[in-house]
């Protein structure tokens, strides 16, 4: 299984996250389909769209259909 961490922005506050304050970041789409391209590669099979709150990223839906 590959894990790709797309955002750090979270909006949840899980009492057991041990990430704390998350911050916003997001990763670019360019960035992602370089991730996806190695995934690709590797043959895993599966592919995860994590970090904080994954659809919290404004390109998640692009994200998603690019996979």
């Amino acid at each position: 299984m590959t894990s790709i961490l797309v955002t750090s922005a979270c909006n949840m506050q899980c009492p057991h996250c041990c990430r704390g304050e998350s911050g916003t970041a997001f990763m670019s789409m360019p960035t992602f389909r370089k991730a996806i391209e190695f995934a690709n590669d590797t043959e895993e099979g599966s592919l995860v769209l994590s970090g904080g709150e994954p659809t919290l990223h404004p390109k998640f839906m692009d994200m998603v259909g690019y996979t």
